[in-house]
């Protein structure tokens, strides 16, 4: 499933939860000292359910992939 796919799967809530957060970090400390690290907390998010709304877990090779 493609990144921007699972992303549209992802409750409205916690969709603008992210966004949010990352406009707040990228307005905050600009493109280049943004953390994802604190976008995912700025979200409520845990880092878990952060990285599997967006990355595919390969089962086979147990790699994440962007898919």
């Amino acid at each position: 499933m493609a990144p921007m796919k699972r992303f549209q799967n992802v409750s409205p809530e916690k969709r603008a939860a992210i966004l949010d957060a990352g406009a707040a970090e990228i307005a905050e400390y600009g493109l280049s000292g943004a953390s994802i690290n604190r976008v995912i907390a700025a979200s409520g998010m845990s880092k878990s359910s952060f990285y599997l709304s967006l990355i595919h877990i390969s089962e086979p090779t147990r790699q994440a992939e962007i898919s």
